[in-house]
């Protein structure tokens, strides 16, 4: 699987496709609701249900470790990327980078899905 991350804005280098570590793509792949479970006095309990929003998701990249000082630039410079995926796109805030046996990362906190 391919994710594409790229600029908010013109940036020759600003961006790439990026082939995903096998590893990484089952953990792109989940989600949940907003909600709260409180247990009640009679034995039963009482759910908050706000409903679902892709806000509440985080995306990892992990790829080819030569990419990680463009993933680094990415984090360094822009408050907001575009990403890319099979599920759809999103904007989202590259919050971290990592180098981790052999391959580069980033943590993009989804803000919204267009």
């Amino acid at each position: 699987m391919n994710i594409i991350v790229t600029a908010p804005e013109f940036d020759m280098d600003g961006t790439r496709i990026l082939r995903q570590h096998p590893s990484a793509i089952p953990g792109n792949r989940t989600g949940a609701r907003r909600t709260s479970r409180t247990a009640t006095l009679d034995g039963g309990a009482s759910v908050y249900d706000t409903g679902y929003a892709a806000a509440d998701r985080t995306l990892s990249v992990s790829t080819d470790i030569r990419h990680l000082p463009w993933l680094t630039r990415m984090v360094k410079l822009y408050g907001e990327v575009r990403v890319s995926t099979e599920e759809g796109l999103f904007f989202g805030v590259p919050s971290a980078w990592q180098a981790r046996d052999n391959l580069a990362g980033m943590e993009i906190l989804i803000l919204r899905e267009v």
